[in-house]
């Protein structure tokens, strides 16, 4: 693969051997007649959620390998060192956990698994979300999850939430 790195004109020209997982840029050059590939390239533009933080240097527009989106999205906030995920709004939201308190709800906790960081609770789940610090009130003591994942489950009637903690 070559690489051409430019704006407004080619700044340098090399060859590149490593494997690429994303290639960004601010938009206006179009970075498609420039890169050779030995694999499909797919054009796709995303929107990120205005809370993002941190990401002035990110591009609004990229290209990106042939393969599901959230490789993509996984792949720059992993190389920008930062957290990302999907808002209860649909948008994509990339930045630095700052572990806002989730809101105190009538949540009723059905079985932990510390080792892992699983606990699965019901009532009032759908205010816990990811990059949250929720209390996990239990009889023998409370304990501060850093929010990594939520699963809901609904059967019937019934939801029960999965939480598992941030690594």
């Amino acid at each position: 693969m070559t690489i051409v790195e430019c704006d407004d004109r080619v700044q340098r020209i090399y060859p590149f051997r490593g494997q690429l997982e994303t290639i960004c840029g601010r938009g206006g050059t179009d970075l498609q007649r420039l890169i050779t590939f030995d694999r499909p390239v797919v054009n796709v533009r995303y929107e990120l959620d205005a809370a993002s933080s941190t990401l002035d240097v990110a591009a609004p527009l990229w290209h990106r390998v042939a393969a599901p989106a959230v490789d993509t999205v996984r792949a720059v906030a992993r190389a920008a060192g930062l957290s990302w995920r999907v808002t209860p709004a649909g948008a994509v939201w990339v930045g630095d956990e700052t572990w806002p308190d989730a809101p105190d709800g009538d949540v009723t906790l059905l079985a932990t698994d510390p080792r892992r960081g699983v606990y699965t609770v019901s009532g009032e789940v759908f205010a816990i979300l990811p990059g949250a610090l929720w209390i996990a009130r239990d009889e023998a003591a409370d304990t501060a999850v850093r929010v990594g994942d939520v699963r809901h489950e609904i059967d019937g009637q019934t939801v029960t939430t999965r939480i598992t903690s941030a690594s």
